[in-house]
């Protein structure tokens, strides 16, 4: 009797652990760049079900959106309507689409696009840190706008002060995505008459009208530094929206291929394989006007700002900054990587002091690949987060709204230590 209770136990323990007998099981990497976007019933990029697994699971006769925003038609096998519609699930990997009024496997459908990234701007009229202006990079699929990257973007100088995203673990899984596909502008009200391009490329002339020839070289050259990273997201069409100019800021080659890189990927390794965080909020922004001083002429000696209009508009900032909050466990640390290759270790000391209370940098066990001894690379410092450990009052502000906004309520948060083990882990897809 002992061992029939033990059987009937080990059947009920695998039966609630099984995939449920009716519903849809969609992959979001089944055709790796050509898998279709999808949505979940609140417009939302769902996440997977299951740890290690690309796999969302739908209910039976529940509703998602589909779609294959801007699709060339010659080379894609889309028959449903391209820019989205809902659909309704059937069961495994069939689908019922509304519109279209056809039943189709979605492992079946490959989406080809006319051209990458595609991407929308949305300015709801409101505003945002220190009464910058807000926008949204995202899809509008079935007439309906799917924010993924918050901005808050200085318009009189035409520079975001930060682009802020939530990433999690499930980011790590999109191994096969092509990030060479340049930036690309939809031309609404952000720049202006600015073409960030054109811009990009007429830097070296610039710092020349400047008196700043000597500092733009075939090794050293400025670029556009992506803020919102697209290794932080899963799908392609949210990674696509990092391409945009109004999420990247004038960032020295060295530094971006350097400690900027380094950091990024640091945090996206914490996130993606070492602790389970859940949902992270990142913000990730600049902060100050570099200067760089005139070596020659009758200014030889002075220190100017560095604006790629040659004016007072695209500035090279000071400081490249990186947030990461993990709500869940009250985890928090914060990034500032200096942008300026030309200056003595002492300078970038001096600046952070004025930042932050204290560098924690040598705290953090899972940062790997900072070069603090070339300045070329970008000095890096980490500050804690709390709200009142920052000094400078841009990044206090910052900060104390993104403990609000996240319902921290903790005066200073723990900095995540590889020590402290993983969390409670994500469910495992089961065999």
């Amino acid at each position: 009797m002992f061992l029939l209770v033990l059987i009937f136990l080990a059947l009920t323990s695998y039966v609630s652990a099984a995939p449920k007998a009716t519903g849809c099981s969609l992959n979001v990497l089944e055709n790796n760049g050509a898998t279709p976007l999808f949505l979940n019933l609140n417009h939302q990029f769902p996440n997977p079900t299951y740890n290690g697994s690309a796999e969302v699971e739908f209910n039976e006769n529940e509703i998602l959106y589909i779609a294959c925003p801007k699709a060339d038609t010659t080379i894609s096998n889309y028959p449903l309507e391209p820019e989205g519609e809902a659909v309704r699930c059937v069961e495994n990997t069939t689908i019922y689409a509304l519109t279209s009024a056809k039943t189709v496997d979605f492992n079946s459908l490959t989406c080809h696009q006319q051209f990458r990234p595609y991407f929308y701007e949305q300015f709801p009229g409101q505003t945002c840190d220190l009464g910058l202006y807000l926008a949204y990079i995202g899809q509008n699929i079935a007439n309906h706008f799917t924010p993924v990257v918050k901005l808050c973007f200085n318009l009189g100088q035409v520079v975001p002060l930060y682009s802020k995203y939530t990433t999690n673990r499930w980011s790590a899984l999109f191994i096969n995505y092509n990030p060479n596909i340049g930036f690309s502008y939809v031309a609404q009200r952000l720049f202006g008459n600015l073409i960030p391009g054109d811009v990009y490329t007429q830097s070296k002339q610039t710092l020349e009208n400047m008196d700043l020839a000597d500092y733009i070289t075939d090794d050293v050259y400025l670029v556009p530094g992506q803020l919102a990273d697209y290794n932080d997201f899963l799908s392609l069409y949210q990674r696509d929206l990092t391409f945009d100019y109004a999420n990247t800021a004038p960032l020295w080659n060295t530094i971006k291929n350097g400690n900027w890189k380094s950091v990024v990927s640091s945090v996206q390794k914490l996130i993606t394989q070492e602790i389970d965080l859940g949902n992270v909020t990142i913000l990730s922004g600049t902060l100050d006007i570099a200067t760089l001083g005139i070596h020659t002429g009758d200014h030889a000696g002075q220190h100017i700002e560095v604006f790629l209009d040659g004016k007072s508009r695209m500035p090279v900032p000071a400081w490249f900054w990186k947030l990461m909050i993990a709500p869940s466990s009250q985890f928090a640390i914060l990034f500032f990587v200096y942008n300026n290759p030309y200056v003595p270790r002492d300078q970038p000391d001096y600046d952070f002091k004025r930042v932050c209370k204290e560098d924690v940098l040598g705290n953090l066990n899972w940062v790997e690949g900072i070069n603090n001894t070339d300045p070329k690379a970008g000095i890096t410092f980490a500050c804690l987060v709390g709200r009142d450990y920052l000094l400078d009052e841009t990044m206090r502000e910052i900060v104390n709204n993104a403990l609000e906004e996240t319902n921290i309520q903790s005066n200073l948060l723990e900095i995540p230590s590889l020590s402290m083990g993983e969390s409670v882990k994500a469910p495992q897809k089961p065999e």
